[in-house]
């Protein structure tokens, strides 16, 4: 599930592009950039569970395809531990996994059945694999410490899958790690609810709505663009603004919509996510500017009365 960390890079990310091309940037297009580009790190999720499905069907056609070509004096007996645990049981045929992929349009390219090959054959010679199909094949709990450790280590380690999923998703570097986490969740739901129809996380949930903030931080940053301009640029002439990277403007500008208008988001949070995001996109030297200006402009919006927070302990004093 999607975290208010994430989507903060989102709407950075569709910011960057709406203040590089636009001098009023039209909102409507930007949402639509942003949901869209929110809705392919569901897609990722979605193929990390289905890729699983696609390894364990193809693990089973290998060792049936083994057992055939070897002269019948020598007998092959596979260990079927992988392709028939019971959380890929669980996966097979699910409906409710089918239809989620048949509505976001995510399947796997008959074409790389060589990739799930070499893939396999590297899997086949993983310790952790040894040790695992050996163990007992009615322990739920070890199917799925096998496949958490596949989705875990796999797509960031084996190149060629790696390769794969970069180029089957343009988002996957910034995206991977949380659709590596809600697939593990799906499986430790099914792991403990072998029949839980509810085992997809959604991108976002009632309590804690993350994409509504994101549209929310994305249309406060686009129409106070100008206004915000105001306020940042007194700040910032010293180090002459039109030399300033665009990128640390969209960040002030998104420190400053959550100081200004997220009531329940405490100060120090959103100055804290704004200099990671500088830390982490921007410049070397972004981290040391981006704390500075917030800090002062934190000091002159407390002086004037702008920043209204509800709550104990909401503004640093």
């Amino acid at each position: 599930m999607l975290n208010r960390r994430h989507v903060r890079i989102k709407v950075m990310q569709v910011l960057f592009a709406a203040y590089l091309s636009d001098e009023k940037p039209n909102y409507r297009f930007y949402e639509k950039e942003l949901l869209n580009n929110i809705n392919r790190l569901h897609e990722i999720y979605l193929y990390l569970l289905v890729f699983l499905n696609e390894l364990a069907y193809f693990a089973e056609k290998y060792d049936d395809e083994m057992k055939a070509n070897l002269p019948f004096e020598k007998a092959f007996n596979p260990n079927s531990r992988f392709y028939n645990n019971l959380l890929i049981s669980s996966l097979k045929g699910n409906k409710l996994l089918d239809d989620e992929c048949r509505k976001n349009l995510v399947s796997f390219n008959s074409d790389d059945v060589d990739l799930l090959r070499k893939v396999f054959v590297d899997l086949k010679n993983n310790e952790v694999y040894k040790e695992y199909i050996v163990g007992d094949d009615t322990d739920i709990k070890n199917d799925f410490e096998m496949l958490a450790y596949f989705l875990k280590f796999y797509p960031f380690n084996f190149t060629l899958l790696d390769q794969h999923f970069e180029d089957a998703f343009l988002n996957w570097m910034d995206d991977a790690k949380v659709a590596v986490n809600m697939a593990v969740k799906s499986l430790r739901i099914l792991s403990t609810e072998p029949e839980n129809q509810e085992f997809i996380i959604p991108v976002s949930n009632e309590v804690d709505n993350v994409v509504g903030f994101s549209t929310k931080l994305l249309k406060l940053c686009i129409e106070n663009k100008d206004y915000f301009h105001e306020l940042i640029v007194p700040k910032i002439e010293k180090w002459e603004p039109t030399r300033v990277p665009l990128l640390d403007l969209v960040i002030l500008n998104i420190g400053l919509a959550e100081l200004m208008y997220f009531e329940t988001i405490p100060v120090k949070v959103s100055i804290n996510e704004c200099i990671e995001m500088a830390k982490n996109y921007s410049t070397p030297n972004s981290r040391k500017f981006i704390n500075g200006v917030m800090d002062s402009l934190l000091f002159d919006l407390e002086k004037s009365g702008k920043i209204m927070k509800k709550g104990i302990g909401l503004i640093d004093n």
